[in-house]
Order: structure tokens, then C-alpha cells, then sequence
């Protein structure tokens, strides 16, 4: 601002002034660089020059006071506005893990939220639901004492993360039967259920992964570029999970996945 003067001083220090030259043109009445526009005429003073301005200065001291004024009157705000976003009394969410689109009836019935980016969620724990407690922190700033949501697709990568662990727990525990089948390089015929069809992209194409597993719980992985099904009155039939099958290929190698011995093929056919 341009120089003021100096008109009052409070019990608390704070400086008071005054001015009456524009604080916009600096009181020449133009604005350089603006003369397309009127002329450059300043319209807050209206080519005078003069206008009034006051402001104040404070003392760091009397500053860092009024600070913690804010700060704790917007703590007192914080709790209306977790509720108003359905977060807990100290803003944390509870997100419920897993596949929720079936039972979304329930979970609004249940009083969840829903939030695209990351699903339905708690304002507290619940028993009848698996959840990931997220904290405030991970998804708003605080500015003096006052929480504001950001965006809240910054929890995508914690959510990510807690499915995975969920659906690596869920794969061990229904195969946790599975052991190595053969030896390297050996010739085997199974007779197998399909569990799991999946696929990624190479620089040659699509790479198709299927996985069985056969009646004593061994699980087997066969990657192909190949399509795996049969026709069906002359139209062809993609093979669905579930379906039985007698699998007979060569044991490329053994591996352990999410916890679970599996059995890799190469070179299969199948009946």
C-alpha cells in the first residue's frame, strides 16, 4: 500500500492508518497499460486520484493471538462439519472392503455413505461389515484449526490396497489345500474345474490366464494367447467359471501366488 498516516494505536498495539490516495492508480488517476479501456482511467477513484483507504498493523504478538482465536473457533466448527459429510466425531471414515454393488440397499439402509471414487462408507465401526479406518488427514487440510476435504479421490490408493489384501486373504483361505502337483517338465492329465479367467496385454497381443483347480484343491495356471471353449451348434462358446474339464499339458513351473502353490502349464489341450 502506498504511505499512510498513522491515526490511532489500540491497548493491543495495533497500528491504524489512513490514506486518501488511491491505493490502485498510486493517485495519478490512470492505470499504465490500461488505455484501451477509457482512456486508463482508474475507476475506483474515477481519474481523481484520491480515495480512502484504512487498514491496521499488528503486533506479531497480538497476531499470534487472534491466530489461535480462529483456531479454536474452528475447532468448535468441525464437529457439524464432519457430520454434514458423515464422518465420525474426529473426522475419520470407515470404508467398507469388498464387492458392496449387491448389497447397497443394505448398506443405505444401514446409514453408509457412498462416495464414487472409493465406495460406501461409516461414520463408525461396524460388525457386520469389514471396513478400513481412514483418518482426516489422509484426505483434507487443516487451515487454523479447521478441517476441508480436498478431494477424496486421495484415498483410491489406501482403498486399492485394503481390497487387495482382502482378495489375496480370500484366495489363500479357499485354496489353501493347494500343493505342487508333478515335477518340472512332466506330461499330466487332470480333470479340473475352471475358477478364474483373467488377461493382460504384451507386445504380441492379449495373453489369456486361466485358473483351475482340480478335485483335491490343487490349483493350475495355463497363459495362452488362445481362447479356451468349444462350439456349440456351429457358433463358438466361450468356457465360463465353472465348467469341467479334462486339462492335459506339460508343468512349466512351480510358483506361489497370494500365498498359494499353483501349478503352471504350458502346451495344453483339453476335452
Amino acid at each position: 500500500m502506498c504511505d499512510g498516516k498513522l491515526i490511532r494505536v489500540d491497548r493491543n498495539g495495533t497500528q491504524y492508518y489512513v490514506s486518501h490516495v488511491c491505493q490502485r492508480c498510486g493517485g495519478t488517476g490512470y492505470i499504465p497499460g490500461m488505455e484501451h479501456v477509457d482512456g486508463g482511467i482508474c475507476f475506483l477513484c474515477g481519474g481523481t486520484g484520491r480515495h480512502t483507504t484504512t487498514w491496521k498493523v499488528y503486533t506479531p504478538e497480538y497476531e499470534e493471538k487472534l491466530a489461535e482465536r480462529r483456531r479454536k473457533r474452528n475447532e468448535r466448527k468441525n464437529p457439524e462439519y464432519f457430520h454434514k459429510h458423515g464422518l465420525a466425531n474426529d473426522g475419520s471414515a470407515f470404508v467398507v472392503i469388498g464387492k458392496t454393488y449387491e448389497m447397497r440397499h443394505e448398506l443405505k439402509a444401514a446409514g453408509a455413505h457412498y462416495v464414487p471414487c472409493i465406495g460406501w462408507y461409516f461414520a463408525h465401526s461396524v460388525e457386520n461389515y469389514e471396513t478400513l479406518q481412514v483418518t482426516i488427514d489422509k484426505f483434507a487440510t487443516n487451515t487454523e484449526g479447521a478441517w476441508k476435504i480436498d478431494d477424496w479421490r486421495v484415498l483410491i490408493p489406501y482403498v486399492k490396497e485394503a481390497q487387495e489384501a482382502k482378495k489375496a486373504s480370500s484366495y489363500a483361505a479357499e485354496n489353501s489345500s493347494s500343493d505342487y502337483v508333478g515335477k518340472i517338465g512332466d506330461k499330466v492329465t487332470v480333470n479340473v474345474t475352471l475358477d478364474r479367467v483373467s488377461w493382460y496385454e504384451t507386445q504380441y497381443g492379449t495373453m489369456n490366464v486361466y485358473t483351475f483347480v482340480d478335485d483335491d484343491g490343487n490349483v493350475y495356471v495355463w497363459k495362452t494367447s488362445k481362447d479356451m471353449g468349444c462350439c456349440v451348434n456351429g457358433y463358438w462358446q466361450e468356457f465360463e467359471k465353472g465348467s469341467r474339464l479334462t486339462l492335459t499339458g506339460k508343468i512349466k513351473d512351480h510358483k506361489e501366488y497370494k500365498g498359494v502353490k499353483q501349478t503352471m502349464l504350458t502346451r495344453c489341450k483339453y476335452q
